[in-house]
C-alpha cells in the first residue's frame, strides 16, 4: 500500500504525469464508476481469479488517487481513511469486537447494525440516501428502510396487486396520451416492481442486468439471421426474426 501511495504522490507531482496532475474529484467520478462496475462484471462472470485481481487494483487505484488529491489540499490522506472505516467496522460490529451477544440471529444483526447506524446519523432522516445512486438501488434502499420503520406490504401478495393497479394507471395514461402523468405512472411501475424484488431478496439492478445480459445473447443469434438474410438478398420480417429470437431461447434450455 506504502507503494502504490508513492506511485500515485509521484504521478501527481511537478515531474509525474499530465494526464494525473489535472485530475480532480470530479474528472475522476467516470473512472470510478467504470472500475467499480468492472469488478462486478467480473464476480458476476465468476472470473473469480486473475482477472478480478486486476480489476480490484484498478478499483483501489482510484480510491488512492482520491485520497492523493484530497491531501494535497490539506483535507485528509489515505490514513486517515483507512482509520476511519477500522473504526467504523469495530464499531459496527461489537458482537464480533466488543461485548455484544456473539450468538444473535440474522435479524437481530441487522437491527444491531441499524441502531448503530441510527446513532451516527443522529438528525438525519432515514432517507438521507445519495441521489447519485442508480435509481434501482435508490428505490430498494428507500423500501428497506420504510419496511424497517413498519411502512410496507405483510406478503407480496400486496405488491402484486399494487403492480396490477399501476400498470391500470400507466395503461390509462397512454389512453389519455398525457406523457408527463404518464412519466410519472411509469416510475410508480417501476418502484413496485422493485418492491417486489426487494420481498424475495432480489437485487434489483442485478437482475435488470441479467436480463440485459440475456437479451444480448438471444439477440446475436437474431443479427446472425438478419445477416445470412442479406447475404441472400432477402429481409427478415418481424415473425422471422421473432422465430430466430425463440430458437435461441430454446438453445438455452
Amino acid at each position: 500500500m506504502k507503494r502504490l501511495v508513492q506511485i500515485v504522490a509521484q504521478l501527481r507531482s511537478p515531474q509525474g504525469c499530465p494526464w494525473d496532475q489535472v485530475q480532480t474529484h470530479q474528472s475522476l467520478l467516470p473512472h470510478l464508476l467504470e472500475e467499480a462496475y468492472e469488478v462486478i462484471e467480473e464476480i458476476s462472470s465468476d472470473k473469480l481469479g486473475e482477472p478480478l485481481l486486476e480489476e480490484l487494483g484498478d478499483l483501489l487505484l482510484q480510491v488512492v488517487l482520491h485520497a492523493q488529491i484530497a491531501k494535497e489540499a490539506g483535507r485528509f490522506d489515505l490514513q486517515a481513511v483507512i482509520d476511519r472505516v477500522s473504526q467504523k467496522m469495530l464499531e459496527r460490529h461489537p458482537h464480533v469486537f466488543g461485548d455484544a451477544d456473539k450468538n444473535q440471529t440474522q435479524d437481530q444483526l441487522n437491527a444491531q447494525w441499524d441502531r448503530i447506524k441510527a446513532k451516527e446519523k443522529v438528525g438525519k432522516s432515514v432517507f438521507d440516501i445519495p441521489k447519485s445512486k442508480p435509481a434501482l438501488l435508490r428505490a430498494k434502499k428507500i423500501g428497506e428502510r420504510a419496511a424497517r420503520l413498519g411502512f410496507d406490504w405483510p406478503d407480496s401478495a400486496g405488491v402484486l396487486a399494487k403492480i396490477e393497479e399501476e400498470l391500470a394507471e400507466v395503461k390509462a395514461e397512454i389512453a389519455a396520451g398525457d406523457l408527463e402523468k404518464l412519466k410519472g405512472e411509469i416510475g410508480d411501475l417501476l418502484a413496485s416492481v422493485v418492491s417486489l424484488a426487494r420481498k424475495h431478496h432480489i437485487d434489483p439492478e442485478l437482475a435488470l442486468n441479467h436480463s440485459n445480459n440475456k437479451f444480448i445473447k438471444r439477440f446475436v443469434a437474431v443479427e446472425a439471421a438478419i445477416a445470412q438474410a442479406k447475404e441472400r438478398g432477402e429481409q427478415l420480417g418481424l415473425e422471422q426474426m421473432e422465430a430466430a429470437w425463440q430458437l435461441a431461447k430454446a438453445g438455452e434450455l
